[in-house]
């Protein structure tokens, strides 16, 4: 089968998913997005007490709440990774049960993010020295290590669907995406350049929608503030504009959700589809 037509075929499969079990994705992304939320929200608000607490030993307080804000951080991410169960799920006609998917597997996706996090951070090293080296030297390290984080990138882009789908370790997972992608790569190449052009299409569109809201929402705001008597005292201006600003800044939030929302149920299937068809057995 050509490459061409291997990419016609997966992205069919992918959208048709989007297009056919649009309400099962959306359900799920949605659960998926209110359970990372509301455990950052709590776990952010614990960090918050433990790191302000007035004690004798509020500088111990302090990096015990950096620390608990880090795990969240951490835990969170492998909450979110359930995202690819559900994809999983929803292709092979399964009910998506969060909160057995969370406790099955939230240790051990959160332990693949720490992991693949530490070797970003080694695979940046260049990058990191050319922060630090002036002159052609340290634009020569940038180039380099730019060059070799998005090799590190492409090679390991199916690592999280071999490791939260295929049940494998994360060395295991990471050969398997690195033989993957060199085994299809004009299929792999061709489908990120277009996923890529298709997801910066979608975004601007967002990108536009909510510069335009936003602008109205300001402009209505600061249009009350206008009406503010003579002579009236920069507080009162204030509490005038504060609930303005704080319904632009919840809608402002509310929009960025819809767009991850709605661009993980438009391409998290491609991406599953793409990583199905380069590790098919011939």
């Amino acid at each position: 089968m050509g490459v061409i037509k291997r990419i016609g075929l997966t992205l069919k499969s992918g959208f048709g998913m989007t297009v056919e079990k649009f309400s099962e994705l959306f359900i799920g992304f949605g659960k998926v997005y209110a359970a990372t939320i509301l455990f950052l929200l709590a776990g952010w608000t614990a960090a918050i007490i433990a790191g302000y607490v007035p004690s004798l030993v509020s500088g111990v307080l302090a990096l015990l709440g950096i620390l608990l804000l880090i795990l969240v951080i951490i835990i969170a991410g492998g909450i979110a990774m359930s995202s690819n169960t559900l994809v999983d799920n929803v292709a092979n006609n399964k009910k998506f049960k969060l909160i057995e998917t969370i406790k099955n597997d939230w240790v051990r996706n959160s332990v693949y993010l720490v992991a693949m996090g530490l070797l970003g951070i080694i695979v940046s090293i260049p990058i990191i020295i050319g922060q630090f080296v002036e002159g052609i030297a340290g634009l020569f390290f940038f180039a380099i290590g730019l060059l070799v984080y998005l090799v590190w990138i492409f090679i390991t882009q199916f690592a999280y669907w071999e490791y939260v789908i295929g049940r494998k370790g994360i060395i295991e997972s990471i050969k398997s995406s690195y033989s993957a992608v060199m085994n299809n790569l004009a299929f792999v190449f061709g489908l990120d350049i277009i996923v890529g052009i298709l997801m910066m299409i979608v975004m601007v569109i967002f990108y536009i929608i909510i510069v335009i809201v936003m602008t109205l929402m300001l402009i209505v705001v600061f249009m009350g503030g206008a009406t503010t008597p003579p002579g009236a005292k920069p507080s009162d201006l204030l509490l005038l504009l504060e609930p303005g600003i704080i319904a632009t800044v919840i809608v402002f939030a509310v929009l960025a959700l819809m767009m991850s929302v709605v661009m993980e149920i438009l391409f998290k299937p491609i991406y599953y589809y793409t990583w199905k068809e380069a590790t098919r057995k011939k």
